[in-house]
């Protein structure tokens, strides 16, 4: 069995100061309403700016006006069906991709986490998938979060990877700021990358 999970899901954000901060608060009907829609493989950026709420940020000044995403915490959220497993079949949860800091919940049950883009994420749920509907969640931050409390001394990184801890991130390093780019963290699961149950 192999049951793709690409495609259409919901994304919500929270900023870390107000309300519920568990991915148990995805339940609230009140709070689906405040959910845009999101696509898997995808960006919270190219989400927002599908919904008109961010501007493109490689134009102008607009990377600025964007470096709100990098500091909150973001809610995938989907509904999927799924049959019985056999006797014996595990059920694994795959996405090739994360980025950044994750935190991975199946009905209402957190199944694990990851912190590495460059290494996909394999999760066996079997003992939480029921039969029928299933509600899966993944909570992200860009890494701001998940590196606040490490050192970057011995590093020699420049101002913003201070800032960044990009030392400590397992992204790509460019996504901090480079001469190429200006600094845009990333979050989501990366474009290209699927999600699937098998």
């Amino acid at each position: 069995m192999t049951l793709d999970l690409n495609g259409t899901w919901s994304l919500r954000w929270h900023d870390g100061d107000r309300g519920p901060r568990d991915v148990q608060a995805l339940e609230d009907p009140a709070d689906q309403r405040r959910a845009i829609p999101a696509t898997v493989p995808g960006a919270v950026h190219l989400d927002l700016l599908r919904a008109g709420l961010i501007e493109e940020p490689n134009d102008g000044l607009n990377v600025l006006h964007c470096r709100w995403v990098e500091e909150r915490f973001w809610y995938y959220r989907r509904t999927f069906r799924a049959p019985a497993p056999r006797k014996g079949q595990k059920a694994f949860l795959v996405f090739e991709g994360l980025d950044l800091a994750a935190e991975i919940h199946l009905n209402g049950k957190q199944v694990g986490s990851h912190a590495n883009s460059f290494y996909p994420c394999r999760l066996d749920v079997t003992a939480a998938l029921a039969k029928g509907e299933n509600v899966l969640a993944v909570k992200l931050d860009s890494g701001l979060f998940h590196a606040a409390n490490r050192s970057n001394e011995g590093f020699n990184v420049n101002t913003s990877g201070q800032l960044t801890k990009r030392p400590w991130l397992r992204k790509p390093q460019h996504s901090s700021g480079w001469d190429h780019a200006p600094r845009v963290l990333f979050v989501g699961n990366p474009p290209g990358r699927r999600a699937k149950l098998c």
